[in-house]
């Protein structure tokens, strides 16, 4: 068996046809799992721990082996613990909500009642396509009353972006960015 130090984090163990034989290690069946190759793994880690002055405490290793004329090469890479792994979260700068209305007169009495309530909802658009009504939200969440009354008269959607994008190739639009203060305003009695 050979210990070569290759830099301050990583030590190469070659282990030849011989200490294979005297540990009882065999290529294909070595790793973590079973438990007579964890034992030979530690005990060659304290090895090269004592041989090099390396420090195995507070380091996570990793070992690496490759079979080599009838027995193998280990490379133990010694790496800093790390305290917590940092979780990112994505936000979403507002996603676009769709609603399909089966008949226009749906959208208009949705549009309506949320046209005179006077709640709050974000630009949108309606687009007519293959004999149905989409009213598009851009960029803004809805209130839970805007969705009720929605809910109510259409169905919602999923809005992906190549749907938008063929709803605006072949689809008609009806009313552009307003499409709620403009049409509320025109069918509010």
């Amino acid at each position: 068996m050979t210990i070569e130090q290759i830099d301050s984090s990583k030590v190469l163990i070659t282990l030849c046809s011989c200490d294979m034989e005297d540990y009882r290690l065999e290529f294909g069946s070595m790793g973590f799992e079973n438990p007579h190759s964890r034992k030979i793994l530690n005990r060659l880690i304290n090895i090269v721990c004592t041989k090099t002055g390396l420090s195995s405490k507070n380091k996570k290793l990793l070992l690496e082996a490759l079979p080599y004329d009838n027995g193998c090469i280990i490379l133990v890479t010694f790496m800093e613990k790390q305290t917590a792994n940092k979780k990112y979260k994505i936000k979403k700068h507002g996603e676009n909500a769709c609603y399909i209305f089966l008949k226009i007169e749906d959208m208009i009495k949705a549009v309506t009642m949320i046209y005179s309530q006077k709640l709050y909802v974000p630009s949108a658009a309606v687009y007519s396509y293959k004999e149905k009504y989409y009213l598009i939200f851009h960029s803004s969440p809805l209130s839970r009353m805007a969705k009720r009354i929605l809910s109510e008269y259409g169905k919602r959607r999923r809005c992906e972006r190549i749907f938008l994008s063929s709803l605006d190739e072949a689809g008609q639009k009806i009313c552009g960015k307003n499409a709620i203060s403009t049409l509320g305003k025109a069918f509010s009695k």
